[in-house]
Parts: C-alpha cells; structure tokens; sequence
C-alpha cells in the first residue's frame, strides 16, 4: 500500500519534474465541499415535495453512504431511493439538483493548488478529471483554477472512452503542448494510477482529505 505523503513532502517529490499532472477530487480539494451542498438541495427540494415524508437527514445519508461505498459508486442515489422508500421517478431530481448544484461551499482557500504554484513556479500543471462535465466544471470555476493550471481535461462518463485509465486525455494534452519529465498525482490507484501507468509515466499517490485532515477516516 502506498504511503500517504504530507503536503510538504509531495512538493518535494514534484520539484524533479517539468509537467505535473493531477487529478482533480479528492487530489486538489475535498469532493464533500461540493458534494454536501449539492446533498442539501436534494434534501430541501425532497422536503418541499414531499411534505408529509420525513425527508429531513437526507443529505448526511448520502455523505455518510458515499464514504462508506466509495467515490466511484454508481448507486448512491438508487439506495437513498430504496432507503426512504421513493419511487423511481425522484432518481431524476436526485441527478438534476446534484448537476445544477452551484458550489456554493467550494472555496479557493480550501484548495492545494495555490500552495503548490508559489511552491513550484518553474512546473507546468495540468489537470486530467473524470467526471460530469457541467458538475467538473463547477468546481473548476468556484477554485479558480484556470488562474494555476495550463489546461484541463474533463472526462465525461457520457463517453466511455475518454475516462481514466484510458490514455485519451494524455493523448490530448499531448497534441496541445510539449510535454517532457510527467509525472501523475491522484488519490486512486485504479484510476490515476494505472493511467500513468498506461502512459509510462511516475505516479505520487495524494489525498487531500488524508493530507489535511488528521482524524478523517476515508
């Protein structure tokens, strides 16, 4: 099992490299920032819907739910659904609410990436995310990455194709600048590992949350 680096300790093993490459939940910044408000939408529209169901605790179940199956897991919102009894029908505004959230809770501070560009000014960064295009580029914005970073590539699960591990998004990046000494950050190591390992470059495993967040169990 990889060790989990500090944050001192992975600006130091990033300085030998010309690009870095991240990911960007739960690498760069906590995903929860986004997830816990786009929770409590769902939780307050559920109310307003649903007058006479008792809807209020909906949002800390599906935190609590999503740390206890994983960031990956495809069914967070079908088990809310089978767990306060919904019919089907409310997957549709479960997925909306969650789409059309604002981040209201995401905040630059609470982000790795300032840090990281006063530390290494001389490094290239980029970022390669798996994710909902709209939800991504939410948090792109409400970080002000765009300020940090040389390009980002949103994988969509629309396609298939383009996710990590595949090598479509180096693939890309490729096309679009001179890339020499890459190197990959991420906090999977079935995804963001085995990417940079398709594409024969180091990996650093990096959790943010595991990083700043001494008590956490995730």
């Amino acid at each position: 099992m990889l060790t989990q680096p500090s944050t001192e300790l992975l600006i130091q093993q990033l300085q030998p490299f010309n690009q870095i490459i991240f990911d960007l939940d739960n690498t760069l910044f906590d995903q929860r920032d986004y997830d816990r408000g786009a929770f409590e939408d769902i939780e307050q529209k559920l109310i307003q819907l649903l007058p006479a169901n008792n809807m209020n605790g909906l949002a800390l179940f599906l935190l609590m739910h999503k740390q206890k199956k994983g960031a990956n897991y495809g069914y967070l919102f079908n088990d809310a659904l089978t767990h306060y009894q919904l019919p089907n029908h409310f997957l549709k505004v479960f997925i909306n609410l969650y789409y059309q959230h604002n981040g209201h809770y995401i905040k630059p501070c609470h982000s790795l990436i300032s840090t990281l560009a006063e530390q290494l000014p001389q490094q290239q960064f980029f970022i390669v995310t798996n994710g909902p295009t709209k939800v991504q580029q939410t948090k792109i914005a409400k970080l002000q990455l765009n300020k940090y970073v040389n390009d980002i590539v949103i994988c969509d699960p629309k396609f298939p194709e383009t996710l990590k591990p595949n090598k479509y998004a180096f693939t890309l990046l490729k096309k679009r600048h001179k890339l020499s000494h890459c190197v990959m950050v991420g906090d999977s190591i079935a995804t963001d590992g085995k990417f940079a390992q398709q594409i024969n470059i180091p990996f650093i495993y990096f959790n943010y949350v595991k990083a700043n967040y001494k008590n956490e169990n995730k």
